[in-house]
């Protein structure tokens, strides 16, 4: 809560927003709750902060000469995280703000941040960990990553992440690893083991202007097989053919039998979760442990995984929004065999730049479909907005208002689709 300053000429309440980033490792702390009196903001002296440690030990007193924080009061001031052993020290913080008018009255409002460890489970480390899912499609041929929801922290759901991950393509594939932001995505898929590694640092609002910043790594593997090697498998087979001659008691050809009939089980049921679209990365793992054999050809890793695209039409699907001058945001399909990084080039102009696996673009190869229509903030308020081909890699895309001047903030939830003839 502020803290009513009475009597002052130049401020109505005081009050603190702080920031306990475990991310980067610091407290964060200003004063923009703070109400000014018209333009208070400019005739008080300053603000500074103290810091008290969970055992009442003062870490940082109140500066002896001038403050912390200056007008016009947008400063932020930082304080590192005391730590113990490489580790934070968690528990109850008290941070004092004072605040010193022009008259040079003072008031002070004292806030509570209790620091507590990412993982419960595990106090000893400054981060949390967060699972991903990764999943083949071998019909599509997409791999789509899905990082899960970050959990609760002290009772509180997640306001916003940001995400700074690295994907490893299987090393045949020869392909550099992708650095992303994003945590839900789809790439080509290949033969072969994936990596998803990096942090998530996660915003939670607590309550009074009080924040925490919570980093959780990722670390998620899986190895991904379409490809059966079919030889393999009718060696294999053969071979338990073999010894049912061979085995002596029906007890033991009974269970040769068995191990045939869930063989063939696994090989059947991988091959049509593959054609179905799903992964068939765990029946191929159990069959290959089954049989005792490596059931994907050595030389298949690496190998792209080319899905019908015939039925889809298009290579990347979105839904766009744009404000301001910030670059557009993109809700995209769990299909898209590209990826489109948007950004802001101009008034009305923004780029969408591939990467992946593609067919470089061309003027006679690029088909790019965009909706126009209603601008749904003026539902009387026509807009025009085209997009085409810029170069092997790159799309533009153009909004114009009614007047048929460039203006941005048009996009509000606008669907574009992609194709490669």
């Amino acid at each position: 809560m502020s803290t009513p300053t009475t009597g002052s000429p130049n401020v109505t309440s005081l009050d603190s927003r702080i920031y306990a980033d475990m991310c980067a490792g610091y407290f964060y702390v200003d004063t923009s709750p703070t109400v000014y009196i018209s333009t208070g903001n400019l005739n008080v002296q300053g603000a500074s902060v103290k810091i008290t440690n969970p055992v009442g030990v003062v870490i940082n007193e109140y500066i002896t000469s001038g403050f912390d924080i200056y007008p016009p009061m947008t400063s932020v001031f930082s304080f590192a995280i005391p730590e113990i052993a490489g580790n934070f020290q968690y528990g109850t913080y008290t941070i004092d703000v004072r605040l010193t008018d022009a008259n040079g009255t003072s008031w002070v409002i004292s806030k509570s941040v209790n620091l507590c460890p990412p993982d419960p489970n595990n106090a000893t480390r400054k981060y949390g960990c967060l699972s991903a899912t990764l999943k083949g499609n071998c019909n599509t041929g997409n791999l789509v990553v899905l990082l899960n929801q970050p959990p609760n922290y002290k009772g509180k759901a997640f306001t916003s992440q940001v995400n700074d991950l690295q994907l490893e393509y299987p090393t045949a594939s020869g392909l550099d690893p992708l650095d992303t932001t994003h945590g839900s995505f789809s790439v080509q898929l290949y033969e072969g083991q994936y990596k998803l590694t990096g942090t998530s640092c996660v915003l939670y609002l607590y309550g009074d202007s009080v924040y925490f910043k919570v980093n959780y790594k990722v670390k998620c593997e899986k190895i991904i097989y379409c490809i059966i090697d079919e030889c393999c498998v009718q060696a294999k087979l053969a071979e338990l053919q073999l010894k049912v001659n061979s085995d002596c008691t029906q007890a033991q050809k009974d269970e040769t039998n068995s191990i045939a009939v869930s063989a063939l089980w696994l090989f059947e049921l991988a091959k049509l979760t593959a054609q179905c679209g799903e992964d068939p990365s765990d029946y191929i793992a159990d069959l290959e442990k089954l049989l005792g054999c490596k059931c994907t050809c050595n030389c298949n890793e690496g190998t792209p995984v080319i899905g019908d695209f015939s039925s889809l039409g298009f290579i990347y699907r979105g839904i766009l929004t744009q404000t301001g001058t910030s670059a557009p945001t993109a809700v995209i399909s769990d299909f898209n065999s590209v990826t489109v990084t948007w950004s802001y080039e101009g008034v009305g102009s923004y780029l969408g730049t591939l990467s992946g696996n593609f067919t470089p673009l061309t003027a006679n190869n690029t088909f790019v479909i965009i909706n126009m229509g209603y601008n749904s903030l003026s539902a009387n308020d026509i807009y025009s907005i085209h997009a085409g081909y810029v170069s092997a890699s790159t799309i533009r895309v153009i909004t114009a208002n009614s007047s048929n001047v460039a203006a941005n903030s048009l996009m509000i939830n606008v669907p574009i689709e992609l194709s490669i003839l």
